[in-house]
């Protein structure tokens, strides 16, 4: 099994890890990085090509393709950034910082873009007989959840959690872009389906109790990536 996608995906891999003991684990994890190759990543602040982008995708390309034996690829991103080209607003306080600068440019056709170069990409792997797992978007928080803690107790008067409508018209985008890539070898796992209008109706959770399932205002924590592992072995499981 090969982990692929940017810090958000790469906090999975720890436990992933430990889970997947019967089968050879991979994990290329880096941070903004989306499974893109040849494409460069421009920096729109000073109009500067990231040279690591189109090497480290390059690198990771050939090493999946150069797999003889059944092979699992698990690929996500922060694909509402990306697709939206906006940091986080949860519109109820909640905005992270920052401003998102990068745009996404072909090496061969300046004419294809973004979704385009990655369900090609896709495809390629698909069509080489390797079964590719999406992850589809984590919840986001828009906050820093450790910050809204005072002497780690959970008040009531304090909002934790963040609208699943909001969630929803975050993520229309990339859930159209991840719905259009299909074909025998690709299968997906949602998150938000264990995040989202569970516990709480029309609402995403932070915390279970007093476990905090996110580190800060994005990443999940230990604690989060669990329940996300969870939903990926069990898919593989059902392929396997």
């Amino acid at each position: 099994s090969i982990l692929v996608g940017s810090s958000v995906v790469s906090t999975l891999g720890f436990d992933l890890k430990n889970r997947l003991k019967d089968f050879n684990y991979y994990h290329f994890g880096f941070s903004t990085y989306v499974y893109l190759p040849n494409f460069n990543k421009i920096n729109l602040k000073n109009n500067k090509i990231d040279p690591e982008f189109n090497q480290q995708n390059n690198f990771v390309r050939s090493i999946i393709l150069s797999r003889k034996l059944e092979t699992f690829v698990i690929i996500g991103a922060r694909f509402p950034r990306i697709l939206n080209k906006t940091r986080f607003n949860n519109l109820e306080g909640g905005i992270e910082g920052g401003d998102w600068n990068y745009s996404f440019k072909s090496l061969n056709n300046l004419n294809i873009d973004f979704e385009t170069g990655f369900k090609n990409s896709i495809q390629e792997l698909s069509n080489k007989n390797i079964k590719v797992i999406f992850i589809y978007p984590i919840p986001e928080v828009g906050f820093d959840i450790d910050e809204r803690l005072k002497n780690r107790k959970f008040f009531s008067n304090v909002k934790y959690d963040t609208s699943f409508e909001v969630y929803k018209r975050r993520t229309k985008s990339s859930f159209e872009l991840l719905d259009s890539i299909r074909g025998e070898n690709i299968f997906r796992v949602y998150p938000h389906k264990f995040f989202c209008d569970s516990e709480i109706k029309n609402r995403c959770i932070t915390h279970q109790n007093k476990k905090i399932l996110y580190s800060d205002s994005y990443h999940p924590s230990y604690r989060g990536t669990k329940h996300i592992n969870d939903l990926i072995i069990k898919k593989i499981l059902e392929i396997d």
